[in-house]
Protein backbone atom coordinates (compact mmCIF):
# COMPACT_ATOMS: atom_id res chain seq x y z
CA UNK A 1 0.00 0.00 0.00
CA UNK A 2 3.06 2.20 0.37
CA UNK A 3 3.89 2.03 -3.09
CA UNK A 4 3.88 5.56 -5.25
CA UNK A 5 0.10 5.17 -7.31
CA UNK A 6 -2.01 7.66 -9.48
CA UNK A 7 -3.48 9.19 -6.63
CA UNK A 8 -0.32 10.44 -4.74
CA UNK A 9 1.03 12.08 -8.25
CA UNK A 10 -2.42 13.73 -8.47
CA UNK A 11 -2.46 14.98 -4.76
CA UNK A 12 0.88 16.26 -5.41
CA UNK A 13 0.30 17.97 -8.48
CA UNK A 14 -2.54 19.68 -7.22
CA UNK A 15 -1.13 20.88 -4.03
CA UNK A 16 1.95 22.44 -5.96
CA UNK A 17 0.18 23.89 -8.47
CA UNK A 18 0.89 27.72 -8.88
CA UNK A 19 -3.14 28.45 -9.98
CA UNK A 20 -3.91 28.21 -6.56
CA UNK A 21 -1.08 30.13 -4.75
CA UNK A 22 -3.64 32.74 -4.01
CA UNK A 23 -6.66 30.75 -2.67
CA UNK A 24 -7.13 29.98 1.14
CA UNK A 25 -6.97 27.02 2.03
CA UNK A 26 -7.18 25.25 5.53
CA UNK A 27 -5.32 22.34 7.60
CA UNK A 28 -6.59 20.38 9.92
CA UNK A 29 -7.10 16.78 11.05
CA UNK A 30 -6.81 14.56 14.36
CA UNK A 31 -4.74 12.19 15.77
CA UNK A 32 -4.21 9.37 18.49
CA UNK A 33 -1.72 7.45 20.31
CA UNK A 34 -2.76 3.95 22.42
CA UNK A 35 0.31 2.61 24.40
CA UNK A 36 0.07 -0.24 26.31
CA UNK A 37 2.83 -2.51 28.58
CA UNK A 38 2.39 -6.12 29.53
CA UNK A 39 2.74 -8.16 32.03
CA UNK A 40 2.28 -11.71 32.40
CA UNK A 41 -0.59 -12.12 35.05
CA UNK A 42 -0.84 -16.64 34.97
CA UNK A 43 -4.17 -16.34 37.00
CA UNK A 44 -6.41 -14.04 34.57
CA UNK A 45 -4.71 -16.10 31.94
CA UNK A 46 -2.42 -13.67 30.27
CA UNK A 47 0.50 -16.00 31.09
CA UNK A 48 1.95 -15.75 27.30
CA UNK A 49 3.16 -11.86 25.98
CA UNK A 50 4.43 -11.98 23.10
CA UNK A 51 5.55 -8.26 22.97
CA UNK A 52 5.95 -6.54 26.35
CA UNK A 53 5.11 -3.06 24.93
CA UNK A 54 2.66 -2.26 22.01
CA UNK A 55 2.01 1.16 20.26
CA UNK A 56 -0.77 2.10 17.66
CA UNK A 57 -1.28 5.19 16.63
CA UNK A 58 -2.70 7.27 13.76
CA UNK A 59 -2.82 11.18 12.34
CA UNK A 60 -5.16 12.52 9.53
CA UNK A 61 -4.38 15.51 7.81
CA UNK A 62 -6.76 17.23 5.82
CA UNK A 63 -6.85 20.03 3.26
CA UNK A 64 -9.71 22.24 1.57
CA UNK A 65 -8.73 24.67 -0.48
CA UNK A 66 -11.93 25.77 -2.57
CA UNK A 67 -13.57 22.88 -3.82
CA UNK A 68 -10.81 20.32 -3.39
CA UNK A 69 -10.09 18.55 -0.51
CA UNK A 70 -7.19 16.16 -0.31
CA UNK A 71 -6.38 13.88 2.81
CA UNK A 72 -3.80 11.26 4.33
CA UNK A 73 -3.49 9.26 6.97
CA UNK A 74 -0.58 7.33 8.70
CA UNK A 75 -1.09 4.78 10.84
CA UNK A 76 1.82 2.64 12.96
CA UNK A 77 1.44 -0.62 14.52
CA UNK A 78 4.37 -2.04 16.53
CA UNK A 79 3.19 -4.15 17.27
CA UNK A 80 -0.72 -3.98 17.87
CA UNK A 81 -2.44 -4.18 21.01
CA UNK A 82 -3.80 -7.27 21.71
CA UNK A 83 -7.19 -8.64 20.27
CA UNK A 84 -6.33 -6.28 16.79
CA UNK A 85 -5.08 -8.34 14.34
CA UNK A 86 -1.27 -9.27 14.23
CA UNK A 87 -1.61 -8.74 10.29
CA UNK A 88 -1.62 -4.63 11.32
CA UNK A 89 1.94 -4.87 11.91
CA UNK A 90 3.31 -2.33 10.21
CA UNK A 91 3.65 1.63 9.44
CA UNK A 92 2.57 3.88 6.18
CA UNK A 93 0.41 5.54 4.76
CA UNK A 94 -2.79 3.77 5.01
CA UNK A 95 -5.13 6.24 3.45
CA UNK A 96 -5.22 8.89 1.00
CA UNK A 97 -7.35 10.73 -1.20
CA UNK A 98 -8.57 13.46 -2.99
CA UNK A 99 -12.20 14.78 -3.62
CA UNK A 100 -13.53 17.56 -5.81
CA UNK A 101 -17.03 18.68 -4.82
CA UNK A 102 -19.20 20.93 -7.32
CA UNK A 103 -23.26 21.51 -6.86
CA UNK A 104 -23.57 19.02 -9.79
CA UNK A 105 -20.83 16.45 -9.11
CA UNK A 106 -18.51 14.85 -6.25
CA UNK A 107 -16.03 13.16 -7.29
CA UNK A 108 -13.03 10.74 -4.85
CA UNK A 109 -9.92 9.22 -5.95
CA UNK A 110 -8.57 7.23 -3.63
CA UNK A 111 -9.80 5.65 -0.54
CA UNK A 112 -13.45 5.93 0.77
CA UNK A 113 -15.96 5.17 3.10
CA UNK A 114 -19.56 4.27 1.62
CA UNK A 115 -22.55 3.13 2.57
CA UNK A 116 -25.69 2.03 0.22
CA UNK A 117 -29.19 2.65 2.45
CA UNK A 118 -28.68 0.66 5.70
CA UNK A 119 -25.90 -1.19 4.20
CA UNK A 120 -27.06 -4.42 3.73
CA UNK A 121 -25.32 -4.68 -0.34
CA UNK A 122 -22.59 -1.86 0.70
CA UNK A 123 -20.71 -0.36 3.75
CA UNK A 124 -17.47 0.32 4.43
CA UNK A 125 -16.62 1.96 7.38
CA UNK A 126 -13.32 2.23 10.01
CA UNK A 127 -13.94 1.26 13.88
CA UNK A 128 -10.68 2.08 15.42
CA UNK A 129 -11.29 -0.23 18.99
CA UNK A 130 -12.21 -2.93 16.90
CA UNK A 131 -8.96 -2.62 14.81
CA UNK A 132 -11.86 -3.09 11.93
CA UNK A 133 -10.89 -1.10 8.47
CA UNK A 134 -12.57 -2.28 5.14
CA UNK A 135 -11.83 0.94 3.35
CA UNK A 136 -12.29 0.93 -0.69
CA UNK A 137 -9.29 2.07 -3.07
CA UNK A 138 -10.45 2.37 -6.05
CA UNK A 139 -12.94 5.54 -7.31
CA UNK A 140 -16.66 7.19 -6.46
CA UNK A 141 -18.29 9.09 -8.41
CA UNK A 142 -21.67 10.96 -6.58
CA UNK A 143 -23.95 13.15 -9.27
CA UNK A 144 -27.24 14.91 -8.54
CA UNK A 145 -28.81 15.57 -12.19
CA UNK A 146 -32.09 16.73 -10.59
CA UNK A 147 -34.30 17.70 -7.87
CA UNK A 148 -34.17 15.26 -4.97
CA UNK A 149 -32.45 12.51 -6.91
CA UNK A 150 -28.75 11.41 -5.96
CA UNK A 151 -26.53 8.71 -7.45
CA UNK A 152 -23.64 7.39 -6.68
CA UNK A 153 -21.19 4.69 -8.62
CA UNK A 154 -17.99 3.01 -6.96
CA UNK A 155 -14.88 0.78 -7.79
CA UNK A 156 -12.27 -0.55 -6.38
CA UNK A 157 -10.49 -3.04 -3.63
CA UNK A 158 -10.92 -3.41 -0.27
CA UNK A 159 -8.01 -2.39 2.62
CA UNK A 160 -6.88 -5.92 3.50
CA UNK A 161 -4.48 -4.62 6.18
CA UNK A 162 -1.38 -3.61 4.45
CA UNK A 163 -2.29 -5.38 0.97
CA UNK A 164 -5.22 -5.14 -1.09
CA UNK A 165 -8.55 -7.47 -1.56
CA UNK A 166 -8.20 -10.28 -4.38
CA UNK A 167 -11.43 -8.98 -5.18
CA UNK A 168 -12.97 -6.17 -6.78
CA UNK A 169 -15.96 -4.07 -5.83
CA UNK A 170 -18.50 -2.19 -8.24
CA UNK A 171 -21.48 -0.79 -7.27
CA UNK A 172 -24.40 1.54 -8.02
CA UNK A 173 -26.74 3.74 -5.96
CA UNK A 174 -29.97 5.62 -6.61
CA UNK A 175 -31.36 7.57 -4.08
CA UNK A 176 -34.94 9.64 -4.86
CA UNK A 177 -36.57 11.84 -2.12
CA UNK A 178 -40.00 11.85 -3.84
CA UNK A 179 -41.41 15.12 -2.86
CA UNK A 180 -38.63 16.72 -4.55
CA UNK A 181 -38.52 15.29 -7.32
CA UNK A 182 -42.52 15.73 -8.05
CA UNK A 183 -43.45 19.52 -7.42
CA UNK A 184 -47.48 18.71 -6.21
CA UNK A 185 -45.71 16.59 -3.35
CA UNK A 186 -43.95 19.27 -2.10
CA UNK A 187 -46.06 20.94 0.52
CA UNK A 188 -47.35 17.36 1.18
CA UNK A 189 -47.34 16.48 4.86
CA UNK A 190 -46.17 12.97 4.22
CA UNK A 191 -42.19 12.65 2.60
CA UNK A 192 -40.99 9.54 0.78
CA UNK A 193 -37.91 8.45 0.17
CA UNK A 194 -37.34 5.40 -2.20
CA UNK A 195 -34.26 3.85 -3.15
CA UNK A 196 -32.28 1.13 -4.83
CA UNK A 197 -28.45 -0.27 -5.48
CA UNK A 198 -26.78 -2.80 -7.40
CA UNK A 199 -23.37 -4.31 -5.80
CA UNK A 200 -20.71 -6.99 -7.71
CA UNK A 201 -17.42 -8.75 -6.78
CA UNK A 202 -15.08 -10.25 -9.54
CA UNK A 203 -12.93 -12.58 -7.92
CA UNK A 204 -11.08 -15.01 -10.00
CA UNK A 205 -11.95 -18.37 -9.41
CA UNK A 206 -8.78 -20.72 -8.06
CA UNK A 207 -10.35 -23.42 -6.78
CA UNK A 208 -8.74 -26.77 -6.67
CA UNK A 209 -12.46 -28.68 -5.46
CA UNK A 210 -15.48 -26.02 -6.65
CA UNK A 211 -16.72 -23.98 -9.40
CA UNK A 212 -16.87 -20.33 -8.12
CA UNK A 213 -18.74 -17.80 -9.60
CA UNK A 214 -16.49 -15.05 -10.74
CA UNK A 215 -19.28 -12.40 -10.94
CA UNK A 216 -21.27 -12.45 -7.52
CA UNK A 217 -24.10 -9.62 -7.53
CA UNK A 218 -26.23 -8.62 -4.73
CA UNK A 219 -29.25 -5.95 -5.33
CA UNK A 220 -31.87 -4.16 -2.88
CA UNK A 221 -34.97 -1.97 -2.92
CA UNK A 222 -35.65 0.49 -0.09
CA UNK A 223 -38.28 2.56 0.82
CA UNK A 224 -38.50 5.57 4.09
CA UNK A 225 -42.12 6.91 5.01
CA UNK A 226 -42.56 9.66 6.69
CA UNK A 227 -45.92 11.51 8.59
CA UNK A 228 -45.14 14.00 11.50
CA UNK A 229 -44.08 11.39 14.27
CA UNK A 230 -44.65 8.30 11.96
CA UNK A 231 -41.52 6.56 10.39
CA UNK A 232 -41.56 3.61 8.02
CA UNK A 233 -38.18 2.10 6.81
CA UNK A 234 -37.64 -0.95 5.12
CA UNK A 235 -35.39 -2.72 2.82
CA UNK A 236 -34.80 -5.80 1.20
CA UNK A 237 -31.54 -7.74 -0.72
CA UNK A 238 -30.89 -10.34 -2.75
CA UNK A 239 -27.58 -12.19 -3.74
CA UNK A 240 -26.87 -14.59 -5.82
CA UNK A 241 -25.32 -17.89 -4.76
CA UNK A 242 -22.00 -17.16 -3.23
CA UNK A 243 -19.95 -20.53 -1.82
CA UNK A 244 -17.57 -19.15 0.80
CA UNK A 245 -15.09 -20.26 3.20
CA UNK A 246 -18.23 -18.48 5.61
CA UNK A 247 -21.05 -20.48 4.65
CA UNK A 248 -18.67 -23.86 4.10
CA UNK A 249 -19.13 -23.52 -0.08
CA UNK A 250 -22.89 -23.64 -0.52
CA UNK A 251 -24.55 -22.77 -3.40
CA UNK A 252 -27.87 -21.35 -2.08
CA UNK A 253 -28.58 -17.70 -2.66
CA UNK A 254 -29.08 -14.81 -0.21
CA UNK A 255 -31.58 -12.69 0.99
CA UNK A 256 -32.36 -9.84 3.67
CA UNK A 257 -35.16 -8.48 4.76
CA UNK A 258 -34.91 -5.50 7.23
CA UNK A 259 -38.08 -3.39 8.17
CA UNK A 260 -38.47 -0.85 11.33
CA UNK A 261 -41.59 1.13 12.61
CA UNK A 262 -40.79 4.05 14.82
CA UNK A 263 -43.51 6.79 16.63
CA UNK A 264 -42.02 9.52 18.74
CA UNK A 265 -43.85 12.61 20.33
CA UNK A 266 -43.01 15.10 22.80
CA UNK A 267 -41.53 12.44 26.14
CA UNK A 268 -42.11 9.15 24.34
CA UNK A 269 -41.07 7.02 21.44
CA UNK A 270 -41.82 3.48 20.44
CA UNK A 271 -39.68 1.70 18.08
CA UNK A 272 -40.02 -1.95 16.11
CA UNK A 273 -37.39 -3.46 14.16
CA UNK A 274 -37.82 -6.98 12.12
CA UNK A 275 -34.86 -8.58 10.57
CA UNK A 276 -34.45 -11.58 8.10
CA UNK A 277 -31.09 -12.71 7.22
CA UNK A 278 -30.08 -16.39 5.28
CA UNK A 279 -26.71 -16.55 4.05
CA UNK A 280 -25.57 -13.04 3.66
CA UNK A 281 -22.26 -12.82 4.05
CA UNK A 282 -20.60 -11.08 1.16
CA UNK A 283 -16.73 -10.65 0.98
CA UNK A 284 -14.02 -8.94 -1.29
CA UNK A 285 -12.50 -12.84 -0.92
CA UNK A 286 -14.37 -15.87 -0.86
CA UNK A 287 -11.88 -17.29 1.25
CA UNK A 288 -11.81 -15.03 4.17
CA UNK A 289 -13.70 -15.99 7.43
CA UNK A 290 -13.63 -13.16 10.38
CA UNK A 291 -14.81 -9.58 10.22
CA UNK A 292 -12.40 -8.63 7.11
CA UNK A 293 -13.28 -7.74 3.82
CA UNK A 294 -17.04 -7.63 4.63
CA UNK A 295 -18.48 -6.20 1.47
CA UNK A 296 -22.13 -5.55 3.41
CA UNK A 297 -23.27 -4.95 6.90
CA UNK A 298 -25.67 -6.54 8.52
CA UNK A 299 -27.37 -4.43 11.02
CA UNK A 300 -27.36 -5.92 14.89
CA UNK A 301 -30.97 -6.62 16.46
CA UNK A 302 -30.35 -6.09 20.33
CA UNK A 303 -29.74 -3.32 22.14
CA UNK A 304 -26.38 -1.70 21.87
CA UNK A 305 -24.94 -1.19 25.96
CA UNK A 306 -21.84 1.04 27.15
CA UNK A 307 -22.57 -0.91 30.88
CA UNK A 308 -19.51 -2.97 31.63
CA UNK A 309 -21.30 -6.14 32.46
CA UNK A 310 -23.98 -5.67 30.36
CA UNK A 311 -21.24 -6.68 27.53
CA UNK A 312 -20.12 -9.52 28.82
CA UNK A 313 -22.48 -11.43 26.21
CA UNK A 314 -22.88 -9.17 23.77
CA UNK A 315 -24.68 -10.40 20.69
CA UNK A 316 -22.80 -10.73 17.23
CA UNK A 317 -24.81 -10.87 13.90
CA UNK A 318 -25.42 -14.74 12.59
CA UNK A 319 -24.57 -14.05 8.89
CA UNK A 320 -25.34 -17.84 7.85
CA UNK A 321 -28.60 -16.94 8.99
CA UNK A 322 -31.09 -15.30 11.54
CA UNK A 323 -34.37 -13.91 12.42
CA UNK A 324 -35.82 -11.59 15.23
CA UNK A 325 -37.59 -8.72 16.52
CA UNK A 326 -36.19 -5.55 18.73
CA UNK A 327 -39.03 -3.42 20.33
CA UNK A 328 -38.03 -0.49 21.98
CA UNK A 329 -39.80 1.96 24.79
CA UNK A 330 -38.86 4.90 25.91
CA UNK A 331 -41.41 7.55 27.93
CA UNK A 332 -40.58 10.52 30.32
CA UNK A 333 -43.02 11.34 32.91
CA UNK A 334 -43.48 15.05 33.03
CA UNK A 335 -41.92 17.67 35.49
CA UNK A 336 -44.43 17.99 38.46
CA UNK A 337 -46.06 14.33 38.00
CA UNK A 338 -47.14 11.51 40.67
CA UNK A 339 -43.98 9.20 39.20
CA UNK A 340 -41.88 12.19 37.37
CA UNK A 341 -41.36 14.40 40.02
CA UNK A 342 -40.08 17.67 40.31
CA UNK A 343 -37.74 16.95 37.57
CA UNK A 344 -39.26 14.38 35.49
CA UNK A 345 -38.47 10.30 35.06
CA UNK A 346 -37.19 8.61 31.83
CA UNK A 347 -38.37 4.99 31.84
CA UNK A 348 -36.88 2.61 28.92
CA UNK A 349 -38.22 -0.74 27.70
CA UNK A 350 -36.18 -2.64 25.08
CA UNK A 351 -37.15 -6.63 24.38
CA UNK A 352 -35.07 -8.44 21.89
CA UNK A 353 -35.68 -12.38 20.32
CA UNK A 354 -33.59 -13.54 17.89
CA UNK A 355 -33.83 -17.39 16.25
CA UNK A 356 -31.78 -19.16 13.68
CA UNK A 357 -33.99 -19.85 10.52
CA UNK A 358 -35.35 -22.25 9.13
CA UNK A 359 -33.84 -25.20 7.30
CA UNK A 360 -34.38 -28.39 5.62
CA UNK A 361 -32.45 -30.18 3.02
CA UNK A 362 -32.50 -29.53 -0.42
CA UNK A 363 -33.68 -32.20 -2.94
CA UNK A 364 -30.00 -33.09 -4.20
CA UNK A 365 -28.75 -33.99 -0.46
CA UNK A 366 -30.19 -35.49 2.42
CA UNK A 367 -27.57 -33.53 4.54
CA UNK A 368 -28.59 -29.39 5.40
CA UNK A 369 -25.01 -27.45 4.59
CA UNK A 370 -23.65 -29.84 2.62
CA UNK A 371 -20.06 -28.17 0.36
CA UNK A 372 -20.77 -28.37 -3.11
CA UNK A 373 -24.63 -28.04 -3.16
CA UNK A 374 -27.80 -25.74 -2.55
CA UNK A 375 -27.32 -26.37 1.03
CA UNK A 376 -30.27 -26.15 2.34
CA UNK A 377 -33.81 -25.00 1.85
CA UNK A 378 -35.70 -22.40 4.17
CA UNK A 379 -39.39 -20.53 4.85
CA UNK A 380 -39.04 -17.04 4.46
CA UNK A 381 -41.65 -17.06 7.77
CA UNK A 382 -41.02 -20.18 9.84
CA UNK A 383 -38.38 -19.81 12.81
CA UNK A 384 -35.99 -22.37 13.48
CA UNK A 385 -35.80 -24.55 16.82
CA UNK A 386 -32.20 -22.40 18.26
CA UNK A 387 -32.79 -19.52 20.23
CA UNK A 388 -29.73 -17.53 19.61
CA UNK A 389 -30.20 -14.69 21.89
CA UNK A 390 -33.40 -13.10 23.99
CA UNK A 391 -33.48 -10.03 26.24
CA UNK A 392 -35.40 -8.22 28.02
CA UNK A 393 -33.82 -4.43 30.09
CA UNK A 394 -35.33 -1.90 32.11
CA UNK A 395 -34.13 1.01 33.02
CA UNK A 396 -34.84 4.27 34.87
CA UNK A 397 -32.99 7.87 35.21
CA UNK A 398 -34.46 10.08 37.87
CA UNK A 399 -32.87 13.38 38.88
CA UNK A 400 -33.08 13.65 42.77
CA UNK A 401 -32.60 17.36 43.32
CA UNK A 402 -29.87 19.64 42.01
CA UNK A 403 -27.18 17.31 43.42
CA UNK A 404 -28.39 14.27 42.83
CA UNK A 405 -29.04 11.65 40.31
CA UNK A 406 -29.56 8.28 39.83
CA UNK A 407 -29.23 5.55 36.68
CA UNK A 408 -31.04 2.25 37.54
CA UNK A 409 -30.88 -0.79 34.93
CA UNK A 410 -32.03 -4.45 35.04
CA UNK A 411 -31.85 -6.96 32.23
CA UNK A 412 -32.45 -10.44 32.02
CA UNK A 413 -30.65 -12.22 29.39
CA UNK A 414 -30.58 -15.68 27.65
CA UNK A 415 -27.24 -16.45 25.69
CA UNK A 416 -26.48 -19.17 23.39
CA UNK A 417 -22.66 -19.56 23.17
CA UNK A 418 -22.47 -20.59 19.85
CA UNK A 419 -22.58 -17.15 19.02
CA UNK A 420 -19.24 -17.15 20.20
CA UNK A 421 -17.97 -20.27 18.41
CA UNK A 422 -18.67 -22.57 21.26
CA UNK A 423 -20.87 -25.20 20.23
CA UNK A 424 -22.34 -28.20 22.38
CA UNK A 425 -22.73 -25.68 25.41
CA UNK A 426 -25.58 -25.15 27.39
CA UNK A 427 -27.66 -21.49 27.19
CA UNK A 428 -26.57 -19.32 29.20
CA UNK A 429 -29.09 -17.73 31.86
CA UNK A 430 -27.64 -14.13 33.23
CA UNK A 431 -29.62 -11.63 35.28
CA UNK A 432 -27.68 -8.16 34.80
CA UNK A 433 -28.70 -5.07 37.83
CA UNK A 434 -26.70 -1.81 37.62
CA UNK A 435 -26.84 1.54 39.56
CA UNK A 436 -25.27 4.62 38.87
CA UNK A 437 -25.41 7.31 41.43
CA UNK A 438 -24.07 11.17 39.86
CA UNK A 439 -23.54 13.57 42.63
CA UNK A 440 -22.35 16.64 42.06
CA UNK A 441 -20.98 18.02 46.04
CA UNK A 442 -19.83 21.55 44.75
CA UNK A 443 -19.65 23.73 41.27
CA UNK A 444 -17.42 21.80 39.13
CA UNK A 445 -16.88 18.88 40.88
CA UNK A 446 -18.59 15.22 40.80
CA UNK A 447 -17.78 12.04 41.99
CA UNK A 448 -20.13 9.02 40.32
CA UNK A 449 -20.26 5.56 41.98
CA UNK A 450 -21.07 2.52 39.70
CA UNK A 451 -22.32 -0.84 41.12
CA UNK A 452 -23.05 -3.62 38.68
CA UNK A 453 -23.98 -7.42 39.59
CA UNK A 454 -24.11 -10.31 36.83
CA UNK A 455 -25.50 -13.74 38.02
CA UNK A 456 -25.88 -17.23 35.81
CA UNK A 457 -27.32 -20.84 36.47
CA UNK A 458 -24.07 -21.75 34.45
CA UNK A 459 -22.92 -25.31 35.75
CA UNK A 460 -19.11 -26.95 35.62
CA UNK A 461 -17.69 -25.82 32.91
CA UNK A 462 -14.19 -28.50 32.24
CA UNK A 463 -12.57 -26.21 29.59
CA UNK A 464 -11.45 -22.01 31.12
CA UNK A 465 -12.99 -19.61 30.27
CA UNK A 466 -12.55 -16.38 31.92
CA UNK A 467 -15.77 -14.08 31.10
CA UNK A 468 -18.31 -17.34 32.67
CA UNK A 469 -20.02 -17.23 36.27
CA UNK A 470 -21.32 -14.48 37.97
CA UNK A 471 -19.71 -10.63 38.40
CA UNK A 472 -19.91 -7.81 40.41
CA UNK A 473 -18.54 -4.54 39.85
CA UNK A 474 -17.83 -1.42 41.47
CA UNK A 475 -16.67 1.95 40.00
CA UNK A 476 -15.99 5.31 41.73
CA UNK A 477 -15.04 8.31 39.65
CA UNK A 478 -14.35 12.00 40.55
CA UNK A 479 -14.94 14.87 37.64
CA UNK A 480 -13.38 18.42 38.08
CA UNK A 481 -12.18 20.55 35.52
CA UNK A 482 -11.27 18.55 32.83
CA UNK A 483 -9.74 16.16 34.90
CA UNK A 484 -11.10 13.05 36.05
CA UNK A 485 -9.84 9.83 38.52
CA UNK A 486 -11.52 6.41 38.64
CA UNK A 487 -10.89 3.34 40.77
CA UNK A 488 -12.65 0.07 39.19
CA UNK A 489 -12.64 -3.60 41.04
CA UNK A 490 -14.48 -6.12 38.45
CA UNK A 491 -14.15 -9.45 40.27
CA UNK A 492 -15.57 -12.72 39.44
CA UNK A 493 -16.42 -13.89 42.65
CA UNK A 494 -18.06 -17.45 41.22
CA UNK A 495 -16.45 -19.33 37.93
CA UNK A 496 -17.76 -22.35 36.68
CA UNK A 497 -14.27 -23.47 35.22
CA UNK A 498 -11.91 -26.11 36.58
CA UNK A 499 -9.42 -24.64 37.93
CA UNK A 500 -10.23 -20.64 37.85
CA UNK A 501 -10.48 -19.32 41.46
CA UNK A 502 -12.27 -16.33 42.63
CA UNK A 503 -10.61 -12.91 40.65
CA UNK A 504 -10.47 -9.86 41.08
CA UNK A 505 -9.68 -7.58 38.11
CA UNK A 506 -8.67 -4.10 39.89
CA UNK A 507 -7.86 -1.25 37.53
CA UNK A 508 -6.96 2.72 37.99
CA UNK A 509 -7.64 5.16 35.63
CA UNK A 510 -6.96 9.18 35.77
CA UNK A 511 -6.24 12.00 32.49
CA UNK A 512 -7.35 15.35 31.68
CA UNK A 513 -9.15 17.12 28.87
CA UNK A 514 -7.87 20.40 27.68
CA UNK A 515 -10.42 21.49 24.82
CA UNK A 516 -9.98 19.18 21.94
CA UNK A 517 -7.13 16.88 23.94
CA UNK A 518 -7.50 14.96 26.15
CA UNK A 519 -4.85 12.76 27.47
CA UNK A 520 -5.81 9.46 29.78
CA UNK A 521 -3.59 7.05 32.21
CA UNK A 522 -4.52 3.68 33.07
CA UNK A 523 -3.21 0.60 35.02
CA UNK A 524 -4.73 -3.16 36.24
CA UNK A 525 -6.20 -5.61 34.81
CA UNK A 526 -8.47 -6.73 31.71
CA UNK A 527 -10.48 -9.47 31.05
CA UNK A 528 -10.83 -11.87 28.76
CA UNK A 529 -14.00 -11.76 26.68
CA UNK A 530 -15.53 -10.76 23.42
CA UNK A 531 -15.50 -6.75 22.14
CA UNK A 532 -18.49 -5.93 19.92
CA UNK A 533 -19.32 -2.69 18.16
CA UNK A 534 -22.89 -2.88 16.13
CA UNK A 535 -23.02 -6.67 15.78
CA UNK A 536 -19.37 -6.69 14.84
CA UNK A 537 -17.50 -8.82 17.41
CA UNK A 538 -13.36 -9.43 18.00
CA UNK A 539 -11.87 -11.49 20.91
CA UNK A 540 -9.97 -9.52 23.70
CA UNK A 541 -7.54 -11.83 25.73
CA UNK A 542 -6.89 -11.41 28.92
CA UNK A 543 -4.27 -8.49 29.92
CA UNK A 544 -2.72 -6.50 32.79
CA UNK A 545 -0.31 -3.48 32.40
CA UNK A 546 0.02 0.27 31.65
CA UNK A 547 -1.64 2.38 29.20
CA UNK A 548 -1.68 5.67 28.06
CA UNK A 549 -4.17 7.25 25.45
CA UNK A 550 -3.60 10.42 23.57
CA UNK A 551 -6.53 12.23 21.22
CA UNK A 552 -6.50 15.25 19.77
CA UNK A 553 -8.17 17.26 16.97
CA UNK A 554 -6.84 20.19 15.06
Amino acid sequence: MQKVTVITVLILCWAFNPMHAQQPGRLGGNMEMNFQSYSPDSAIGADTVRERVAIQSFANLIYNRGNLEVGARYEIYGPPLTGIDVDYEGHGIAHRYLTYRHDLIELTAGHFYEQFGSGLTLRSYREWALGYDNAIDGLRVRIKPGRGITLTGVAGRHRNYWRSSPGIIRGVDGQVHVNRLLPFLEESKTIIMVGGSFVSRFQEDRSLIYKIPENVGIYSARADVIRGGLRFSGEYASKINDPSAVNGFIYKPGEAFLAELMYTRRGMGITLTGKRMDNMSFKSDYNATGIPLEINYLPPLSPQHSWELANVYPYATQPNGEMGLLGSIYYMFPRNSTLGGKYGTRLTVDYSRIHDIHREAPTDTTTVGQPGTLGYTSDFFKTGDKLFFRELSIGLEKRINPKWKVDLKYMNTLYDPLIKGDAGHDLVRANIAIAAIYFTFMPGHSLKAELQSLTTDQGELHEKDYSAGDWAMVLLEYNHGGYFLNVRDLYNHRNPSAGIDALHYLSFAAGVTRGAHRLALSWGRQREGISCVGGVCRPEPAASGFGITLTSNF
